[in-house]
């Protein structure tokens, strides 16, 4: 019916038309004439008709290309939240021994704690002298680490100025040992231990007066020796210096602070295959270091572990301890880790039996797998 009522003005002319040719004489030229105009005009009204539909379409096209893009933006952020659920790790072991991996995180972690404590209490050098570089212990080595002028510390990686090996004797003895052209290596230590060393270098018009000025240094440079006492004495506390994890008696510690957090805590009880519990540092590295979770590894008696997590985390966690066990295997190293869990909020979990339920969880792991 639509389509018909756009045609209705020709067909009206037409009819028109057709009437006045009857009233009128006129000759079968002016009816042709008449035939042909009305097509033509209803030839227009078609065109028009046409163009008009297309104008009134266009719109549809335009909102199926934003449904086309907004789909496209709705798989890209799919995607996007696949990646974050599946996580990937970089090889840890890369062929190292683990003795070569453990001297590593020894050295990394002393390094790490020596730069810290003497950024912390850095104080501008007395006037007489130009500059000093910090060396932290390692094994029975000084290695450098930090550059100091005025009170400006900078990292460094060395640049020569080694200590030698003479002098490095002397230090670990504790004596301040002067050199040539107003050098002076001074120890840092406290009550007999020894917790790194400092080059000083005098300025030219003070250098006369740099080998009588050892008490005085060590004077200047007590707080920080101090400071690196304490903090031994605070690692010892709550890390067994064998196995370089922080000890049980800190577990139960930490877990006091982790029970009160609003969000739900996981503690994830943890144990080695046989002769494996060497590859617990490592893990604990490895989690705190390289996974992105930066969670830490406690002992917990009976040669078994335990750490503390967000439970949101726990599927990363999980892919993590995997991608370990499979990196190991592949560097030729056996390991084999059986896990345990108890929630914070899980009913009938309080503080006090949260470490049972743990080891509860551990223990029926251990038993399946026995089985």
């Amino acid at each position: 019916m639509r389509e018909m009522k756009r045609y209705s003005i020709p067909l009206l002319f037409f009819l028109f038309g057709l009437l006045s040719h009857f009233w009128f004489v006129f000759s079968g030229t002016t009816l042709l004439l008449l035939g042909i105009t009305s097509l033509l005009m209803g030839l227009f009204v078609w065109a028009l008709s046409e163009i008009l539909n297309i104008k009134k379409g266009s719109p549809e096209i335009v909102n199926l290309e934003e449904e086309t893009f907004e789909l496209q933006a709705s798989n890209e952020t799919l995607s996007a939240n696949e990646q974050k659920e599946t996580p990937s790790f970089s090889p840890y072991f890369q062929r190292k021994s683990t003795e070569d991996i453990i001297d590593d995180i020894q050295s990394k972690r002393a390094k790490t704690s020596f730069i810290d404590i003497v950024t912390t209490n850095r104080f501008p050098l007395p006037s007489e002298i130009s500059q000093a570089v910090y060396y932290y212990p390692k094994s029975s080595q000084f290695h450098e680490c930090l550059w100091q002028k005025k009170d400006l510390l900078i990292a460094s990686e060395g640049d020569g100025l080694e200590i030698p090996e003479l002098v490095s004797l002397r230090l670990w003895d504790g004596f301040v040992c002067p050199a040539e052209d107003g050098v002076v290596f001074l120890p840092l230590s406290t009550n007999g231990i020894i917790f790194g060393a400092v080059r000083i270098e005098f300025k030219e018009e003070f250098q006369s007066v740099a080998e009588s000025s050892g008490e005085s240094l060590l004077e200047t440079w007590k707080p920080l020796s101090e400071a690196l006492y304490d903090f031994y004495v605070f690692e010892k506390q709550k890390t067994n210096l064998k196995s370089l994890l922080y000890s049980q008696k800190t577990a139960r510690n930490q877990a006091i602070e982790s029970f009160a957090k609003k969000r739900t805590q996981t503690l994830v009880s943890l144990a080695f295959g046989k002769g494996q519990t060497h590859l617990a540092l490592l893990l604990d590295d490895f989690l705190f270091e390289y996974s992105g979770l930066g969670v830490r590894l406690f002992e917990n008696g009976n040669e078994s572990f335990c750490l503390f997590i967000d439970s949101e985390d726990l599927n990363r966690f999980c892919k993590a301890i995997q991608f370990f066990a499979d990196d190991a295997d592949l560097n030729g190293l056996d390991c084999e880790i059986v896990m345990g869990f108890a929630d914070s909020k899980a009913e009938g979990t309080k503080l006090e039996n949260w470490f049972e339920k743990s080891t509860a969880s551990l223990k029926e792991s251990l038993s399946y797998l026995a089985a």
